[in-house]
């Protein structure tokens, strides 16, 4: 059921699609470094060609997971997306910001702008969000505060019922352990009604619910710029290859040997937008990461954490080496 999930299988598409997209930038990087060195220019060429082709199909790909991963989650993790956008206060035809410079100091509910500099694009947040350039969406502080007007309960009051939900819990397991079925029943039953906002419980601030802005938004918007940037690459290469001049074209092979670099850094920034723009929850809305600690001693901790260090780098500087004396050997030797 949670393999096949909507969440699920969104995340492994967009996810498999970019590692593809990243596997074509690198055999197309390679190959314009062997055009660069006037080596293997046969060979270079071809291998261009193929993996541009196979890269474009990949980027393709990813737009597609990629906009359905980002419905997914207006719908299930609404807060995370306004990080996403440093979408403060929510807006009917939301706009999304193609560029900006974020206002790191803001918190939710001051009055500080949420922006030094912003481009936007009117109504195409709403439209990725809902399906409709016209919809609202709701921003952190709704989220927050809650939206009296919108029917958004914000995390503020959230806190109030999961703090409920928490006290119940804690007089069913009392009323267990002492062999009182009544005294369970009648805090099940309460607890029920409140353990969707359990979670909230935990939290000292409503201000903690929202995610570090400023990381998730530049996170985001690198890997949605450098996203849009490697197609245009795949095809430029697919132009000057079928004019016969792609070897000449010294920026342009220059572009796609550091475009290995930036598939990395892409491929990152996307995680960072996976894991920062989720917190403070280790499982949305149920536990806060602070609160989803280990008993284990932090020396076991430490230990496995840098022999697994040392094991991985070992493994890197191996797999590094290998490939850039296979590199240098080329595929003529």
């Amino acid at each position: 059921e949670v393999a096949l999930s909507p969440v699920a299988v969104h995340k492994f598409t967009h996810t498999t699609s970019s590692a593809f997209l990243l596997a074509s930038l690198f055999v197309v990087g390679i190959s314009a470094l062997f055009l660069l060195q006037e080596r293997h220019q046969k060979m270079a060429k071809r291998s261009m060609v193929v993996a541009a082709v196979f890269g474009f199909i990949a980027s393709l790909f990813v737009g597609l997971t990629g906009d359905e991963a980002a419905f997914s989650v207006a719908q299930r993790q609404p807060m995370k997306l306004a990080a996403m956008e440093g979408l403060y206060v929510g807006q009917d035809k939301a706009p999304l910001v193609a560029m900006g410079i974020i206002n790191a100091s803001k918190k939710p509910g001051d009055d500080l702008l949420a922006f030094y500099q912003e481009v936007k694009i009117p109504g195409l947040l709403s439209l990725l969000a809902n399906r409709d350039p016209n919809s609202f969406v709701p921003g952190i502080d709704d989220l927050v505060f809650g939206n009296a007007e919108r029917n958004i309960v914000g995390a503020e009051q959230r806190m109030v019922t999961g703090k409920i939900a928490l006290a119940e819990l804690a007089r069913y397991k009392y009323a267990k352990d002492t062999g009182d079925e009544a005294e369970a029943a009648a805090a099940l039953a309460i607890f029920d009604q409140h353990k969707g906002d359990l979670g909230y419980g935990y939290l000292n601030s409503p201000v903690e619910a929202a995610p570090p802005v400023a990381t998730t938004f530049y996170s985001f918007h690198i890997m949605v710029v450098l996203g849009t940037l490697f197609p245009v690459i795949f095809l430029l290469v697919l132009y000057f290859a079928f004019k016969g001049t792609l070897e000449y074209q010294r920026w342009l092979n220059l572009i796609c040997f550091f475009s290995i670099f930036l598939g990395y850094v892409a491929s990152q920034a996307g995680w960072v937008v996976a894991e920062v723009g989720r917190q403070p929850w280790a499982i949305q809305g149920l536990l806060p990461v602070g609160v989803a600690v280990t008993n284990i001693a932090a020396s076991n901790v430490q230990t496995t954490f840098f022999i697994f260090l040392t094991l991985f780098t070992a493994l890197l500087l191996a797999e590094i080496r290998i490939m850039m004396k296979q590199i240098k050997i080329g595929p003529e030797a």
